[in-house]
């Protein structure tokens, strides 16, 4: 069975809102929910696992032990660049980075080579901080369709949202990466070390570091999420306008 995952019961509403989505009740979306619905005549499980790393990893956890044969991971992120990816626009995670592990330095950049330790073996293969999607090949495998307009960019999941300009910069320029969140790289290596199918979806809410109004856009990125979930498990390969 395929599993729908956010991080907040308002990311998980936008999309089963946007789906009509048959549920047995919308106000047991809370954190921890793990619950049957119907979409598209397809039974999914409705997963919110809230926010940040460790409940990504609870989340996972319970998931694979229910033996889950595929996991979409949809939500809201910060981009590092609104000239590449603007306010709205939608992404699929075609790399996953978690900055925080390692040792840090005095600007309080972490190594995670200098620790010695790698975090896990995907196919025999060291993952220290970065784990390689295969976005299309896992939406395959799980029936999902892919919208052409729908970018394919590197993810970075952080402990703590990033605030900082000079933060912002030194994980932009050590990482090489366009989106920040605070999820997907647990999922991610999760469902790589079990062998699980996964994709992970989201839209762009805010430019990150930034607090200024002008900068976000959380209703319009929510209302973008679900019209690309529709489309995603419809099997629609070219759906409507994201917004």
């Amino acid at each position: 069975m395929l599993a729908l995952v956010a991080a907040t019961a308002q990311e998980l509403s936008a999309c089963l809102g946007a789906m009509d989505a048959a549920l047995p009740s919308r106000e047991a979306l809370e954190q921890g929910a793990i619950l049957p619905a119907t979409v598209f005549e397809r039974e999914i499980l409705t997963c919110v696992s809230g926010v940040g790393m460790v409940n990504a990893g609870i989340m996972s956890g319970r998931l694979l032990e229910r033996g889950v044969t595929g996991v979409v991971n949809v939500g809201i992120a910060g981009s590092f660049d609104f000239e590449s990816a603007p306010l709205r626009s939608l992404w699929l995670a075609a790399s996953e980075t978690w900055p925080e592990y390692g040792l840090r330095d005095a600007q309080g950049m972490a190594d995670a080579r200098a620790l010695k330790f790698p975090l896990a073996k995907v196919a025999d293969e060291p993952v220290w901080d970065r784990l390689e999607l295969n976005p299309c090949r896992d939406m395959d495998t799980m029936q999902l369709r892919m919208d052409s307009r729908w970018g394919q960019a590197d993810f970075l999941s952080v402990s703590g949202v990033s605030t900082s300009p000079e933060r912002v910069r030194r994980l932009r320029k050590r990482f090489d990466v366009l989106l920040e969140n605070m999820e997907g790289f647990a999922f991610a290596l999760s469902c790589a070390g079990h062998g699980v199918p996964f994709l992970e979806m989201r839209t762009v809410s805010n430019r990150v570091g930034s607090r200024e109004r002008t900068d976000w856009d959380i209703a319009g990125a929510l209302a973008a999420l679900g019209n690309a979930c529709t489309d995603l498990l419809s099997g629609r390969r070219e759906g409507r306008p994201l917004f």
